[in-house]
């Protein structure tokens, strides 16, 4: 399905432009209700670094560690994606930072409390 550009804006062609896409895969992937599983029990329990907006903690050096540590013993699945696309080109710490900041942003379009990453970008 292809979005046209008198119906690009619009809320419910778009849904129906990602249901698609998401359907369309070759195969059902049986990581999708394992991921979707795990991000809920870290965003509707606040199981995670991300709920925390004390700013002495976020100042902290190793923070990113920490919130890419998390990911990887509570969503692993992403981690194990996000880690294999973004590749061996980048240093390891633009990694660590890449990975931790899109986790920031898939926790935050879950839950909106989950804001710890956004207010550090926007302290920058």
């Amino acid at each position: 399905m292809q979005i046209k550009e008198d119906d690009a804006g619009t809320e419910t062609n778009l849904l129906d432009f990602f249901n698609s896409q998401a359907l369309s895969s070759s195969s059902p992937c049986s990581m999708t209700s394992t991921i979707t599983k795990s991000l809920e029990n870290v965003c509707k329990g606040r199981n995670s670094i991300l709920f925390k907006k004390d700013p002495f903690m976020l100042m902290n050096k190793s923070w990113m560690r920490e919130v890419s540590s998390e990911m990887s013993e509570k969503c692993s699945e992403i981690f194990q994606i996000l880690f294999a696309a973004i590749g061996d080109r980048v240093s390891p710490a633009s990694k660590l930072v890449t990975i931790s900041t899109i986790y920031g942003m898939i926790l935050h379009c879950r839950n909106v409390k989950a804001c710890a990453i956004q207010r550090i970008y926007s302290t920058l």
